[in-house]
């Protein structure tokens, strides 16, 4: 497995008459471990607007496309995995990748410190599996998370030797690269002494820089500049000298470009090696136009705001004439308000495209026909957050949706073929257990309309979900004073019921069902085809295998599709899938 980073060469774009050429060396990385299923798109459309702005010398690099480095997790997933009962394996994917980033940032701040870190892990991970681990196990994973770093800083040596940037923008999507973007920096600023690091991403959305740990992270983090939001404008700002009083910049939410109802997109993909990543990336409308408990989006990306389809249309046919991807993955929060407009105006273009997104239950998608409309104009896969089996639990998160609409929109977008990814959350604040037993019964009731079920433990973010006023009185450190200190972030949970490990058994619970009823979670390649599989037995209808786009150039089946009367499906009873 190799370590090379090669970099695509690609043209200078025009410059602008308005802006001046500057070309100084610009990089831009995503750092480990965060999934590739799209190339970084926050990198590719800051890089457009650098670009734009006048500064042309600017590269982007994905570290997650490095074998070597995705190995380290799976290494450790499978060292666990010698350790946890049969009875919980079903959880181990989620909550390993989630201690992992925990003991990757316990490392990095010990600076591989036995002694220190010991004891912190023992506790993170009991906190995750509640069970004690043993010494011998913690050897084993910092052993592997030592020999992760030391790649790390072997593919940044490369990498910063080659581009010699001087100026470097590190991406945050969420904890699990924090660690790494940390290694990143501290790095950067050995080797680039006069250089200027400036750390931005969507992990602020969770609250960050109103938490009390803000302080403790930028001493930690090391960064010359933080950039809180969508802070392409500020970035530029720094990069002119604009912000040199200014070592956090608090972004303005994105807005639309005044007279033409749109934002500028348009992502620059040029660097990256598009055969690593299963989908290309846009996204066409900014926050939801919603208030469940739960999200952040409203707090932090204010108003709902949406494109014209036509022009959506217009910019998904351009990616793929430029990078030849019928597969798009629509990065939006929510895709209902311009989903039906934009399959009409996809079903105009002379090559069909595929959009995979996330969707809210409602009325008019329980319709068959209106699915089959969506089928055709090209919805591939649609994300749902379903949330819960109990009505109850549905009007506390203030869904204003009901469980009949949820199974409504299932079995219809289903009934067309379509992918269907079903989010649940287990453990919302004041969930009881038979709320619970109405979510295990609506999902074996809905088991073959549902091509995946991704199911995830309630978490409560210091401050930016809707509730957050209301929930801040309960709230409590997870993790104890001498952890902590080697965290850049606290941990919270809430001090009521279902308690965190009630939780967790909760969510084990869905898991071990879902094994039982053969609904697959897929995640790596050989997972999505067995799942592509089951769907194509269960629904006649069903949208083309995942494996499919990498092996024709073309596909055209949607426009050809005939709709077939769909019965009730049965249990499956093969033996061949258990996931």
């Amino acid at each position: 497995m190799s370590n090379s980073l090669s970099l695509l060469e690609f043209p200078s774009p025009a410059i602008s008459g308005e802006c001046t050429v500057d070309d100084r060396r610009i990089l831009l990385v995503l750092p480990p471990l965060w999934p590739p299923l799209i190339p970084p798109m926050g990198l590719a459309m800051l890089k457009s607007h650098l670009r734009a702005s006048g500064f042309i010398n600017v590269r982007c690099v994905d570290l997650n496309c490095i074998d070597s480095l995705r190995m380290a997790e799976k290494r450790y997933i499978e060292q666990l995995a010698r350790w946890i009962p049969k009875t919980s394996r079903g959880i181990l994917g989620k909550l390993a990748s989630e201690v992992l980033q925990n003991h990757l940032l316990v490392w990095r701040n010990s600076g591989g410190s036995v002694g220190m870190s010991v004891p912190v892990l023992r506790e993170i991970i009991s906190l995750s599996f509640y069970r004690v681990p043993p010494d011998e196990l913690i050897s084993q994973l910092n052993e592997i998370v030592g020999r992760f770093f030391h790649t790390l800083e072997d593919c940044l040596s490369e990498l910063y030797a080659r581009e010699t940037p001087e100026v470097l923008g590190v991406s945050v999507p969420g904890l699990p690269t924090l660690a790494a973007a940390q290694a990143a920096i501290g790095l950067y600023k050995e080797r680039c002494p006069n250089g200027v690091a400036v750390l931005g991403g969507s992990i602020f959305l969770t609250g960050l820089a109103e938490t009390p740990d803000f302080d403790d992270f930028r001493v930690q983090v090391a960064a010359d500049y933080f950039v809180v939001g969508d802070g392409a404008a500020d970035f530029v700002n720094i990069l002119r000298g604009g912000a040199r009083q200014a070592k956090v910049r608090f972004a303005k939410p994105p807005g639309f470009t005044p007279g033409i109802g749109s934002r500028t997109t348009d992502p620059d993909y040029s660097d990256f090696n598009l055969n690593r990543y299963p989908y290309i990336g846009t996204e066409q409308t900014i926050s939801c136009p919603f208030q469940c408990g739960f999200c952040n989006l409203p707090r932090y990306l204010g108003p709902f705001r949406k494109r014209p389809a036509a022009l959506i249309a217009e910019e998904m046919s351009r990616l793929y004439r430029r990078y030849g991807s019928q597969l798009i993955f629509m990065a939006d929060s929510l895709l209902n308000p311009i989903v039906t407009d934009l399959a009409e105006e996809l079903l105009e273009l002379e090559v069909p495209l595929y959009i995979d997104g996330y969707l809210r239950v409602q009325d008019s998608l329980c319709d068959r026909e209106t699915a089959e409309k969506l089928r055709l104009g090209g919805l591939y896969r649609a994300r749902i957050g379903v949330e819960s089996g109990s009505q109850r639990v549905l009007d506390s998160m203030d869904k204003r949706a009901s469980v009949e609409q949820a199974s409504g929109t299932v079995r219809a977008l289903a009934s067309a073929g379509i992918k269907t990814t079903v989010f649940i959350v287990v453990g919302y604040p004041g969930e009881t257990e038979a709320d619970f037993r109405a979510t295990l019964e609506w999902i074996r009731e809905m088991q073959n309309d549902i091509w995946q079920l991704d199911c995830s433990p309630f978490t409560y973010w210091y401050s930016g979900q809707c509730r957050d006023d209301e929930w801040a009185p309960l709230r409590r450190p997870l993790y104890s004073p001498m952890a902590k200190r080697l965290l850049p972030l606290q941990s919270w949970e809430l001090d009521c019921e279902p308690s965190r490990e009630r939780v967790y058994r909760r969510f084990n619970d869905v898991v071990e069902l879902c094994t039982q009823l053969h609904i697959p979670d897929p995640h790596e390649i050989r997972e999505h085809y067995e799942a592509d599989a089951r769907w194509g037995r269960l629904h006649e209808n069903a949208v083309p295998r995942l494996v499919d786009f990498a092996r024709h150039k073309r596909i055209n089946e949607c426009r050809r599709t005939k709709w077939l009367a769909m019965a009730s499906a049965g249990g499956e009873n093969s033996d061949a899938f258990r996931f």
